[in-house]
């Protein structure tokens, strides 16, 4: 029973020290935004509407990862992102910013068309049938901005999600319903789908399952031929290296098909020497301490 205390307090503990270590890099973040925002080519108010999107720390280096969404009266702007990245004693490594400065002015909530009607309006674009019968999940009853609908119709394996969000597009934020739909047949995909909250207009689409289509319609399956046109490869000259068994490289050193080739069909392989970055990989990929003699 000691034990078990015991355990239970080191776990606790534990839990407490991470939550305090990542509250005080939160603030850290927020304060260094806030007196910085110049960089981040906002200004002040800016930084007045946000989210946390994401929070995390990375358990090889211990660098905390903390994504900022920027938002409208509560209301997410699409990839509209403030990435800070902190080492274990709070000091800035790296920042990136996506943040659409006096985004707090284009503040419209002309709501006409609701979750449901997006949806049967994204399939519709999609030319899908509607489907004959499905229901409505409400993930949380707390958010009306969020809902999810299931069809036995349109996929077994997920559910139909609509989302509220502001959208920058021409230069331009449009509140819009986000539809993620993901198709079985013919082919697997994975639709997000644009619907202005106001007009029910499709503003944007995009799939997120990646296809080869390099000069003519592809896909990969057990018949694949890829006999891509010469005109596709890139204009750099491309240099082989001799194919020996027991040639001899200098160390670091790496035999690929090296970027833009995207396959053996596209050119030789050539060598290439010490590829790691000297931030990520101050020691090389073969050396974990610095000290003279790789551990791998």
């Amino acid at each position: 029973m000691k034990l078990n205390f015991l355990s239970l307090t080191c776990f606790l503990v534990i839990i407490l020290n991470c939550n305090i270590f990542s509250q005080n890099h939160l603030e850290k973040a927020v304060n260094y935004i806030q007196k910085n925002h110049s960089k981040f080519n906002i200004n002040e108010s800016d930084f007045n509407h946000w989210n946390i999107y994401d929070n995390y720390v990375t358990k090889h280096n211990n660098v905390n990862h903390i994504y900022f969404q920027q938002t409208i009266n509560n209301i997410p702007i699409e990839s509209a992102i403030i990435n800070m990245n902190l080492d274990v004693d709070g000091n800035l490594l790296s920042s990136h910013s996506t943040f659409i400065p006096s985004a707090h002015s284009y503040q419209n909530e002309n709501i006409q068309v609701n979750a449901q009607s997006s949806m049967l309006l994204a399939l519709s674009h999609l030319n899908i049938p509607h489907p004959s019968s499905y229901s409505v999940i409400e993930a949380n009853n707390s958010n009306p901005r969020f809902h999810e609908f299931f069809s036995r119709d349109i996929s077994q394996d997920d559910n139909i999600k609509t989302s509220l969000f502001y959208l920058h597009y021409n230069e331009e934020l449009t509140l819009v319903w986000k539809v993620q739909i993901t198709v079985l047949n013919p082919e697997f995909q994975m639709w997000d789908i644009y619907v202005d909250a106001a007009t029910g207009e499709v503003i944007k689409t995009h799939d997120n399952v990646i296809r080869c289509q390099f000069g003519h319609n592809h896909h990969h399956d057990n018949e694949c031929q890829h006999d891509h046109p010469l005109e596709y490869l890139s204009k750099q000259e491309i240099k082989s290296v001799p194919e020996a068994e027991n040639q001899f490289f200098a160390p670091d050193s790496y035999t690929v098909f090296d970027l833009p080739l995207e396959s053996p069909n596209h050119g030789g392989r050539t060598t290439v020497v010490n590829p790691a970055d000297a931030t990520a990989s101050p020691y090389g990929w073969h050396d974990d301490d610095g000290v003279a003699g790789a551990e791998y």
